[in-house]
């Protein structure tokens, strides 16, 4: 970064994420590592704690995750 210019290609590594929630019936549970190419792209995945299918079962899933973000240029004081 120059000039405290924060851009797209400012967002580029790998970072851990978790997530929990509460809300309905019962609470949810993700961990996740996130990989941003400094180019608009961002892949990785999770691994979600989720409600089951009967009352008190929780079920573990793995979900790949892909998607692309952007950044308007501002300035950093």
């Amino acid at each position: 970064m120059t000039g405290g210019e924060f851009t797209t290609s400012s967002v580029e590594g790998v970072y851990a994420l978790n997530v929990t929630g509460r809300g309905g019936q019962a609470s949810f549970a993700a961990v996740g590592l996130l990989r941003f190419d400094g180019r608009g792209n961002v892949s990785g995945s999770f691994t979600e704690n989720r409600p089951g299918d009967r009352y008190g079962e929780r079920t573990l899933i793995d979900v790949p995750y892909r998607a692309t973000y952007s950044l308007g240029s501002s300035r950093v004081a």
